[in-house]
């Protein structure tokens, strides 16, 4: 009889086994920590939000002697489901900078990273994957030398420059890039790519250090996709020349409208001398355009200009160009998509980058346990004793 009742129970677990047999096996993780997101305010869950996580000794006890060059590093949801993720910048001993996506991110969201692995092979990660979510090009700028990579793996790589620009500077996340090395027209340019054609919605960001106002009459070009014309033009932004207050612009025509253009510039002024991070935004069915100036709505205004954003041939140029100077000062983390990101989702993105109380960390959780395959918790029900007895065998 005890046959019958062994099968039935061996049928009883290998229902479950079969669930989780996408989810790595977590337990060959020497270390462990959580992280939560209670800086976030936002009133929605965000779906498929890259996030950023800063790991370091003095933040969250983080161990390099456990993960020296990052290559085990993982991450999992809530649910031990592993997450896409991508190493911005790698510190041993310093702070190592990490984009992380979350399928569904909000104040009560839970993360974990591993890492210390014990086993044979990590469970394998693609880093583009992360900007899976309507991203056509995300350039972090933070390399020492040309090329400037491309991370969703779209759009291409900032490959050239034009006249003098510094590498390596002080940026936001990691490093960036410097065009106030000289009063010239000095500019990075990728090449032209289909992706970047024909937008519909698109959001544009960009972080910006501007160190003074240019005082030669130009307009200063923080990017521009445009052969120089307005028939011609794709998309650009730049700072204004004149006044006092020096508000920064956005500026695109599209496909059917010629010598026209729609233009959208920030009601306040930028802050010079400190990191600003803005975010363009249209929607093409009702001619929404927004500006956004440090994750806070600035300006919106209604186009008629409602066809794709189209320029055929035109490259892509950072700093300057397109008929603009350079910009005076670094720019950092830039990026295009082809939706129009909500108020809640510009918010988080600099709320994870520059605000320290965003992220929580439970630092230096201990998971040397988990080299052990198998385990079982033990209660004492059976105490009827008044008192917690001490140091008890």
């Amino acid at each position: 009889m005890k046959h019958p009742i062994t099968s039935l129970l061996f049928a009883a677990l290998a229902a479950p086994c079969a669930l989780l047999a996408d989810i790595p096996d977590w337990t060959a993780y020497a270390k462990a920590i959580d992280i939560t997101f209670p800086g976030y305010k936002g009133s929605t869950t965000l779906t498929n939000f890259p996030v950023l996580v800063r790991l370091s000794a003095t933040r969250n006890k983080f161990d390099y002697s456990k993960c020296a060059d990052g290559y085990d590093l993982r991450f999992s949801d809530a649910d031990g489901n592993l997450l896409s993720h991508e190493i911005d910048t790698w510190n041993n001993g310093g702070e190592s900078l990490v984009w992380v996506k979350v399928p569904s991110f909000n104040a009560s969201t839970k993360i974990t990273a591993h890492y210390g692995f014990r086993g044979g092979q990590p469970p394998a990660v693609t880093a583009s994957d992360v900007w899976s979510a309507d991203y056509v090009g995300v350039w972090h700028l933070g390399e020492q030398y040309l090329p400037m990579k491309e991370s969703s793996g779209v759009s291409t790589d900032f490959s050239s420059a034009n006249k003098t620009v510094a590498f390596g500077a002080d940026g936001v996340v990691g490093g960036a890039v410097d065009f106030s090395t000289t009063a010239d027209n000095n500019y990075l340019v990728a090449d032209d790519d289909d992706d970047l054609n024909g937008l519909n919605d698109f959001t544009m960001e960009i972080w910006t250090y501007q160190d003074a106002f240019r005082t030669d009459g130009n307009y200063a070009a923080l990017f521009a996709k445009r052969n120089g014309s307005y028939s011609k033009e794709a998309f650009f932004a730049y700072e204004n020349n004149s006044g006092s207050t020096r508000k920064t612009a956005f500026c695109f025509n599209t496909e059917s409208t010629g010598s026209t253009r729609s233009t959208i510039w920030a009601s306040t002024a930028s802050t010079l001398g400190q990191w600003n991070y803005y975010a363009y935004t249209r929607t093409a069915e009702t001619g929404s355009l927004a500006v956004y100036m440090d994750g806070v709505r600035s300006t919106t205004q209604t186009t008629s200009l409602l066809a794709p954003v189209f320029s055929g041939n035109a490259t892509l140029k950072l700093g300057g160009g397109g008929g603009q100077q350079a910009f005076p000062g670094k720019i950092d983390e830039f990026r295009i998509s082809k939706t129009v990101r909500s108020a809640d989702w510009i918010m988080a993105t600099r709320g994870c980058m520059t605000d320290d109380d965003f992220t929580l960390y439970e630092t230096g959780i201990e998971n040397d346990w988990r080299s052990y395959t198998h385990m079982f918790s033990i209660t004492f029900s059976g105490d009827e004793g008044s008192e917690t007895l001490a140091d008890f065998p």
